[in-house]
C-alpha cells in the first residue's frame, strides 16, 4: 500500500521496533477496513430484499 510505501521510506530514520509496530497497525487498520467493507456489503444485500 502507499502508506507501507512511506514508511519503508522512513524506516533508516526510525527506531526498528517502532517501524515493526507500525507495519502490524497498518495491517491491522486494513483488516478493519475489509471487515467494515464486507459487513456494508452484507448490509446492503440484507436491505435489497
Amino acid at each position: 500500500s502507499a502508506i507501507q510505501g512511506q514508511l519503508l521510506q522512513l524506516e533508516d530514520s526510525l527506531n526498528p521496533v517502532d517501524v515493526i509496530f507500525h507495519y502490524k497497525l497498518i495491517d491491522l487498520l486494513a483488516d478493519i477496513a475489509h471487515s467494515a467493507r464486507k459487513a456494508g456489503s452484507q448490509l446492503l444485500m440484507f436491505m435489497a430484499r
